[in-house]
């Protein structure tokens, strides 16, 4: 009710700001209108002109005709915005006489329109404000009403009518109070029996509570406890003596006892099965390891003496020739003396192990060409070495052997760039 009041008072506050940006452009043209001075400097600019043309001074002359052509060019410009202002006081009196028609009173200027405008100001922001807060009510009302009726459909599992709401809160009621009373008696009743409600059964046991019935099985209860207590006593001695055996303390139960007794006696039996078994064992082990070894060591000396090898090695180490087993070491050897393995450069190292590897895998697939991947091999060689490896790589690949070598190493790229114009398509550069 009070957004309808103020919106009432606040009426016309939206057309009063189009009339009041209205009213002063048309206010604004008015002072556009052309003057009589640019009326007199033109004339002035044609006498001018006229005596200086008597006088021979055709320049001068002729700069004052065409000021004169430009301040009447300037008239008719302002004259013009005369035709444009008639037609905007058309314009005045419609505005003035809607105001009227909307307030009742004549329009007297800009002041009188503005404070009609600054007079509802304050009712229009308020309709405005009074307008959103009912529209957000309005949406509140709205999810509450949502709420609710999905509240309802939880409780009586299907939708129901707002009028209806009142009759089912009145049933669950109902159904409520009596579930309270029922409750409650069964509260009662269960008191009587003098039993923890920690005790009680969840479910119907299927028999009716006798209370002498009761009495004759507690009896009988307590009969059996003295007998289990008598029991109990004559056994724990003979418990005590076998804990000791199993080392076990003396509350273990009697099956745990029992079962760790037997265990006890497994135990030593598997230990001098296991120890029996593992000397045996250890035997053989080492029989086999000893053969195995033999017969491995005679292959390698054999590979390592093979033409494929030694013929690789000197291919890519440039100098050594031979290779020998001295017990678990290796040792590389040139035409004058030999050297351990170990001591060689890492890039000798390197070359060597390549040379095996390349070496064993030619000896074992013998005809057949294999591929090769080499992860910057060579980076750690000299550059005189780099050079024989790089072509010990392209003769495996004249050799049909299909060559993969990757590498960050610009040298070598520029190696393998300028061998690789031998092969011309067949030799690809990727760079990753």
């Amino acid at each position: 009710r009070k957004q309808k009041e103020v919106e009432k008072k606040s009426l016309h506050y939206e057309w009063l700001e189009r009339a009041r940006e209205q009213y002063r452009g048309m206010q604004n043209e008015r002072k556009a209108g052309p003057g009589v001075a640019w009326q007199v400097t033109a004339l002035v600019f044609v006498l001018g002109s006229i005596a200086l043309q008597s006088m021979r001074y055709l320049i001068p002359a002729l700069l004052l005709l065409v000021a004169a052509l430009v301040c009447g060019a300037l008239y008719l410009f302002r004259a013009r915005a005369l035709v444009q202002l008639a037609v905007r006081s058309k314009e005045m009196d419609a505005l003035c006489g809607e105001f009227e028609s909307r307030f009742g009173v004549k329009l007297s200027g800009l002041s009188h329109l503005e404070e009609k405008l600054f007079g509802i100001k304050n009712d229009y922001m308020k309709s405005v404000t009074l307008k959103e807060q009912i529209d957000e009510s309005e949406n509140d009302l709205e999810s509450l009403r949502r709420e609710t009726t999905n509240g309802f459909v939880s409780l009586s599992g299907k939708a129901v009518e707002p009028e209806t709401w009142n009759g089912i809160l009145e049933k669950i009621e109902k159904q409520i109070r009596i579930l309270t009373e029922g409750i409650l008696d069964k509260k009662i009743k269960h008191g009587k029996l003098n039993v923890d409600e920690k005790q009680y059964e969840k479910r119907d046991p299927g028999a009716v509570y006798d209370e002498a019935l009761e009495r004759n099985l507690s009896g009988r209860l307590e009969k059996i406890k003295t007998n289990l207590a008598d029991i109990h006593k004559r056994f724990e001695n003979l418990k005590q003596d076998i804990s000791r055996e199993t080392t076990d303390a003396i509350s273990i139960s009697w099956p745990e006892l029992i079962c760790n007794l037997e265990s006890k006696r497994e135990e030593v039996a598997k230990r001098y099965r296991d120890l029996t078994a593992e000397m045996l064992g250890k035997i053989a082990v080492v029989q086999a390891a000893e053969s195995i070894r033999k017969d491995e060591n005679a292959k390698i000396e054999a590979g390592l003496n093979a033409p494929a090898v030694k013929n690789m090695l000197k291919s890519m180490t440039g100098r050594y020739d031979r290779l020998a087993l001295d017990g678990e070491a290796l040792r590389v050897g040139d035409a004058y003396q030999e050297f351990n393995f170990s001591d060689l450069s890492t890039g000798a190292r390197e070359q060597v192990l390549l040379a095996l590897r390349i070496g064993f895998a030619s000896m074992l697939s013998k005809r057949d060409k294999l591929f090769l991947m080499l992860d910057d091999a060579f980076q750690y060689s000299d550059w005189e070495r780099r050079e024989r490896l790089v072509e010990a790589a392209a003769g495996l690949a004249r050799q049909g052997w299909q060559v993969f070598y990757f590498t960050m190493d610009d040298h070598l790229r520029g190696l393998f760039d300028a061998k690789g114009k031998e092969f011309g398509k067949e030799y690809v550069r990727v760079s990753l």
